[in-house]
């Protein structure tokens, strides 16, 4: 029987092609909720986080309207909101007492998400399938497996595994998935250590504490960015990497804006969108031959230079305004009220760091440093609102059942 719960989640993580891009378990949600009115259930905090999707869906229709947003655009951006409650919603509501096949369902979930990328992707997707879905699934699901299903031995997996993910990741171009993997490790392997750390504890006691968290999380980036940025000028180390990417990754290193914002500077043109029309947003799917050379500046000035005239024609193949952050693209979109739900997810996110049960659970730890990169520094297009979506609520229920014991 748990199989077949494998074998559903492949099948829902398949993707749709029908008046724009849906996943097939978006669909199967939306049905379930439809003859489940009357019986569905939300998690505790549940009320908040839908109050708060009513807000973005509610921004969203203003600031299409406003902006005079034709009506197919429009549809697609009012839908997200509404989709994302959906899935976390009909998840709750069907898993809440069937938690015992959560783990095969998520790991068949993933499984279908890479083979879905792999049918239905583009041909980036097919050059390097490990950066693009296959990573990251493999990821996750041994996160899982160390979570759920082994029994000994499992931090020392996790360090020798952390070392081999790395590498393998490194040489297919992915810089981020090695991050994942190795603060999720080391954090819960060191997990009695921080607890009884004087400072952890005092982060943890006061509103105060938890303020200047949220500075030393900030403080991290910062010296993560440094690091990332003499790691990737080292040329002993820069050898191993495939040649166009170890130019490109020195050219970022050395740029203006530093590794990090190098590599993202997307997010620097759409806090001037944002900040051009923060309360009603530029509508959905917005174009802007503005915002879109500016960005091309910026990278420019980053020292992301176009690599290739293909690369240079994609990026000037659209005037969609860039934004890259799931936090971002709807306060571009629909202004201020629309990103209230992510930014109440990113507080939830921080505070579960202060929270014991999470800090020693490898997956949880994952799961949340996942979610906060993908909320700052991802688009949310068709691939992350389905998966985020459903990982977002597996959280969400995995802290409150833990708490719970």
């Amino acid at each position: 029987m748990g199989f077949l719960y494998f074998f559903v989640g492949v099948v829902l993580s398949q993707k749709l092609n029908i008046l724009g891009e849906f996943y097939f378990g978006e669909v199967v949600c939306a049905a379930f909720l439809l003859f489940n009115l009357k019986s569905f259930r939300l998690w505790g905090g549940g009320k908040g986080l839908i109050v708060l999707l009513v807000f973005w869906f509610s921004a969203q229709l203003i600031s299409d309207i406003y902006n005079q947003v034709p009506i197919e655009k429009s549809i697609k951006g009012v839908l997200v909101p509404f989709i994302v409650g959906v899935v976390l919603t009909a998840h709750h509501t069907y898993f809440s007492s069937r938690s015992r096949h959560l783990p095969l369902y998520l790991m068949g979930l993933l499984v279908g998400f890479f083979i879905s990328r792999m049918f239905i992707g583009n041909e980036r997707h097919l050059d390097n399938p490990w950066k693009w879905g296959m990573g990251l699934s493999f990821l996750l699901c041994f996160f899982v497996w160390i979570e759920f299903y082994c029994k000994r031995g499992g931090k020392y997996l996790l360090v020798i595994f952390s070392a081999l993910f790395t590498l393998v990741s490194l040489s297919y171009s992915s810089r981020s998935l090695p991050m994942f993997f190795v603060g999720a490790t080391t954090i819960s392997c060191f997990s009695k250590q921080i607890q009884n750390s004087r400072v952890y504890n005092f982060f943890s006691d006061s509103l105060v504490g938890f303020m200047l968290f949220i500075c030393f999380f900030i403080l991290v980036l910062f010296t993560l960015d440094f690091m990332m940025a003499s790691l990737f000028s080292f040329g002993s180390f820069m050898q191993w990497l495939p040649e166009e990417d170890a130019l490109k990754y020195s050219v970022q290193a050395g740029g203006k804006w530093g590794f990090l914002l190098g590599g993202r500077s997307e997010l620097l043109v759409s806090l001037e969108a944002f900040f051009d029309r923060p309360m009603l947003g530029h509508g959905s799917w917005p174009e802007s031959m503005y915002y879109s050379y500016q960005y091309l500046d910026l990278r420019d000035m980053a020292g992301s230079s176009e690599s290739t005239f293909e690369v240079a024609e994609h990026n000037l193949s659209s005037f969609l305004i860039p934004t890259h952050s799931y936090l971002m693209g709807a306060l571009v979109w629909g202004g201020i009220f629309a990103g209230l739900f992510w930014l109440r997810i990113l507080l939830m996110l921080f505070s579960s760091f202060l929270k014991v049960r999470v800090i020693s659970s490898p997956l949880l730890v994952l799961l949340a440093i996942y979610l906060i990169w993908s909320i700052l520094f991802s688009p949310f297009g068709a691939d992350a609102r389905w998966l985020s979506s459903v990982l977002l609520w597996f959280f969400i229920y995995l802290v409150a059942m833990y708490e719970n014991r």
